[in-house]
């Protein structure tokens, strides 16, 4: 057994984003698992923080994302602290914030106290380093820790297409380009499905809506 946990706070996501990301995992992983919500989130999505003090092992996920294969590799990882995905898409930050693995240990442990011990001035900080206020968790957490594990680049996807970010348009094709120099095979392959490699694409910047992209990933939402 294993627990996936997840923060949602706020009223931009339906709470349909927490059913569907609960039955896509259930759609793709062989095993058993507790599906784990915070609402108590005064720190918006930086309270999954609080959820390094584990008992077990623990999954935590951002709910923008979308099961789109199997998930047993990813669960199964056994991270000497914790286990994540790298930026593959954007050179300079390691860490990708949407999936974390994490097992019960005093070093993850200590995660959760640094942060909850003046979590203003964390939020504070990396807001200014990564040049977004409320932004920059996933830097947190790569100081924080003292192992991480990498988990296979091919398995994790992302989609952000005509999106203002960072004093520039984001497309879709650069995220696939990169995939495909990562890969060797495109992201997105025509028609229109996402690689069978992937087993999560996280919806990133100001398209992480996910039922406002393409109609055929539209069509992949709905039929969750």
């Amino acid at each position: 057994m294993i627990d996936v946990c997840v923060t949602h706070f706020g009223t931009k996501y339906p709470t349909t984003y927490l059913d569907k990301l609960e039955r896509g995992i259930a759609k793709n992983y062989s095993g058993d698992f507790n599906f784990i919500v915070k609402t108590d989130c005064p720190n918006r999505h930086w309270d999954k923080i609080s959820f390094f003090d584990c008992d077990r092992p623990t999954v935590i996920m951002d709910i923008d994302q979308l099961v789109v294969g199997e998930m047993d590799t990813l669960f199964h990882a056994q991270p000497r602290q914790l286990a994540g995905f790298r930026r593959w898409y954007r050179p300079g930050i390691s860490l990708q914030g949407g999936f974390y693995k994490i097992i019960p240990c005093d070093e993850n442990a200590l995660v959760k106290e640094k942060f909850y011990q003046d979590p203003n001035f964390w939020i504070t900080h990396y807001g200014i380093e990564v040049g977004t206020p409320w932004m920059g968790e996933q830097l947190f957490v790569q100081h924080s820790v003292k192992t991480i594990d990498w988990l296979p680049s091919e398995k994790f996807g992302v989609y952000a297409d005509y999106v203002w970010h960072n004093n520039r348009f984001v497309y879709l094709y650069e995220f696939n380009d990169s995939y495909r120099r990562l890969t060797g095979e495109g992201m997105i392959n025509p028609p229109c499905h996402f690689n069978k490699k992937l087993s999560l694409v996280h919806f990133i910047y100001n398209s992480n809506m996910i039922e406002e992209a393409n109609f055929w990933i539209k069509e992949l939402w709905d039929g969750m």
